[in-house]
């Protein structure tokens, strides 16, 4: 058994979640690209040698690892750690002599 719902969010975005069978499901969003974009990812995906799919996949997990980084460096900058001394670092990492 499938069930496809779609659903838009403001803007020209559609989003697509297709639920099949009843032990799990497989979450597909759909999104519509201006023409411009769509033609660049198709030469990307071309140039590559991979299919638009792959890279798609690629570019959305690279780029929530980069969103996840930034989040980190962020929350680094607005509570930065007390600065140690070598033999503090040394005592905290179990490295003394």
């Amino acid at each position: 058994m499938t069930f496809r719902f779609l659903f838009q969010c403001g803007g020209p975005a559609v989003y697509a979640v297709t639920v099949i069978g009843t032990q799990g499901m497989v979450a597909m969003p759909s999104i519509m690209l201006e023409p411009v974009t769509e033609q660049r990812l198709a030469e990307r995906a071309r140039r590559e040698g991979v299919s638009e799919e792959d890279l798609l996949r690629a570019l959305i997990e690279d780029g929530l690892d980069d969103l996840d980084d930034i989040q980190m460096a962020v929350e680094r900058l607005n509570a930065p750690l007390q600065p140690l001394t070598s033999i503090q670092a040394r005592a905290r990492l179990g490295l003394e002599d």
